[in-house]
């Protein structure tokens, strides 16, 4: 955990701005202050539509709306907590889900616990009647990654809008 905070303290005075993701967005949220989550037991598994953005959710952890300390909640819920968390003050933001997944990833992820022998629900959102997986967040992706590149160069990404 040293390393990890010496690689936070390092990013204020080296970058413009930070970006973190599920556990990486869990850690930091709680070493830079901004909020404490906390692991839960059941899996938060699936396509949830929070504020507006649809994404992908698949963590044993949770952060309370109201554990956010400072910063904004830009989306989320009392059901799976905030999923982003924006901090101008330290130039971060932190995704509890993962926008990056691909359309077959939380496919793979339940047939892989199935093959373990766990018993898991299939991801809430994501089949379709025939058990096919659907991609509901590509759009959602797009626009968030848009408008993240935009702030930090927005005088390049306005031509392409």
């Amino acid at each position: 955990m040293a390393e990890f905070r010496q690689l936070l303290t390092w990013r204020r005075t080296h970058v413009e701005h930070s970006l973190f993701l599920c556990w990486g967005a869990y850690a930091a949220l709680h070493v830079d202050g901004v909020a404490d989550g906390h692991q839960i037991t059941h899996k938060i598994n699936g396509i949830y539509t929070t504020n507006g953005v649809t994404m992908p959710h698949s963590r044993y952890f949770t952060i309370p709306i109201t554990s956010v300390q400072h910063g904004k909640v830009v989306a989320g819920d009392d059901r799976i907590g905030a999923t982003i968390i924006t901090d101008a003050a330290l130039r971060s933001t932190y995704i509890t889900g993962h926008l990056e997944y691909w359309t077959g990833t939380l496919a793979s992820e339940f047939h892989r616990d199935q093959h373990r022998g766990l018993t898991v629900a299939p991801p809430s959102n994501y089949f379709d009647h025939d058990m096919r997986p659907v991609n509901s967040w590509q759009h959602d992706t797009a626009t968030f990654y848009r408008h993240w590149v935009h702030q930090l160069t927005p005088q390049e990404v306005t031509a392409h809008d």
